[in-house]
């Protein structure tokens, strides 16, 4: 495929590959976590949103890790303006599933093997 090829394609816009963040929470073979989930975040354009997710952390000068468990008095309007920002990102979107881990049966599916 010639270079010229290659740049043509590029800069088409009709071309548009989401980029996909996946994340899990909770501990498979812990029995105190009662749930398991799976969340993925899918957008065309990560970059505006990391922007603006960056240009927020350095103007409060905010570098935690952005998790719900870390959500305190002190941090929560920084998170709200993240979670705002997120969802009125065009072509963004969040989707998880939930699991209660009372309900899978990880001998029959995976032979106890939480690694696989």
């Amino acid at each position: 495929m010639s270079i010229n090829l290659l740049n043509k394609l590029f800069q088409d816009r009709s071309i548009k590959t989401p980029v996909c963040f996946f994340d899990e929470t909770g501990i498979l073979n812990n029995q105190i976590d009662r749930f398991f989930i799976l969340g993925m975040i899918k957008s065309l354009r990560p970059h505006k949103l990391n922007s603006f997710i960056k240009q927020v952390r350095d103007k409060n000068h905010f570098y935690d890790e952005i998790k719900w468990n870390k959500v305190n008095k002190h941090n929560i309007n920084i998170m709200k303006i993240i979670i705002d920002k997120f969802f009125s990102t065009h072509n963004t979107s969040f989707y998880c599933i939930v699991l209660l881990k009372d309900e899978l049966n990880f001998e029959k599916y995976f032979n106890n093997d939480f690694c696989s």
